[in-house]
């Protein structure tokens, strides 16, 4: 699972920004999910599973908040449409 850790870390922004704490806490998350399966059944995996959806999820809707802010008008007012808000270009 190393190289997918590798990957999901490479995409999050290294630099310095509000949220950096939030970012490092959902990387800390998934490498604890990530890690060699103990020998015995963790219990607190289906959280901990859950805590790191969470945290993906707030992470993905933070940056695709980020993409639209850039996005020029027309396409903007594509995406708006298709996420069934009224379009203020027509």
């Amino acid at each position: 699972m190393e190289p997918i850790y590798n990957r999901i870390e490479l995409r999050i922004n290294p630099r310095w920004n509000i949220h950096k704490n939030e970012d490092h806490a959902f990387l800390k998350s998934l490498r604890a999910l990530t890690k060699s399966p103990p020998l015995e059944p963790d219990p607190r995996w289906p959280d901990n599973m859950a805590k790191a959806m969470q945290q993906a999820r707030e992470l993905l809707k933070r940056e695709w908040e980020v993409t639209k802010s850039v996005i020029p008008g027309d396409w903007k007012s594509r995406i708006d449409d298709a996420e069934g808000r009224k379009s203020t270009l027509y």
